[in-house]
């Protein structure tokens, strides 16, 4: 998810040791993967990342678990890899068109505020309390929130909803 960690899917993994081989993967700019590494915080990018480690580590016939943006993401790599992708679990994932309280150009629009630099450190300061609001707990550092912004900004639904409506696996979606 976005903001996230493999670190959140612990109990899970937990229950699925012994019956499955699980591999957990870190996305670019998220948990410890330092920011940096997320030159390009799209869905694809972030899929071509996960298509990579399915390639070094030569999985096939696997089932791909994406949570919230990581939905997009497993979505993505599922596309890519019909021939060794036999099923996607996808909890609490973006839907196929933002929700009502999405606006499609507040993301952007944020992403531009956060480049600026008097408000910029407005809107940093404000971040962990816009978290808070949506749910989090204890929300990730502010760069990391900051780089969920810009990830989300840039977030193409169409392109998004076009795939998750062409997949053609089994498909479990866990909401609540």
């Amino acid at each position: 998810g976005a903001p996230g960690t493999p670190g959140d899917f612990d109990e899970l993994v937990t229950a699925l040791t012994g019956s499955w081989r699980v591999v957990r993967v870190a996305l670019p700019g998220f948990g410890r993967t330092p920011r940096s590494t997320a030159a390009d915080p799209s869905s694809e990018a972030v899929a071509s990342v996960v298509c990579d480690a399915l390639d070094a580590l030569d999985l096939t016939d696997g089932v791909v678990v994406g949570h919230s943006f990581g939905g997009a993401v497993a979505g993505a790599v599922a596309v890519r890899n019909t021939d060794r992708i036999s099923a996607l679990a996808l909890v609490a994932p973006v839907g196929l068109r933002p929700h009502r309280g999405y606006r499609r150009s507040a993301p952007r629009l944020s992403a531009q505020l956060l480049a600026t630099p008097a408000v910029g450190r407005l809107l940093r300061a404000l971040l962990p309390g816009f978290f808070r609001a949506s749910g989090f707990v204890s929300p990730p550092p502010v760069p990391v929130l900051e780089h969920t912004v810009q990830t989300m900004g840039q977030f193409d639904w169409e392109t998004h909803c076009a795939r998750m409506t062409a997949l053609d696996l089994p498909t479990l979606v866990a909401w609540a």
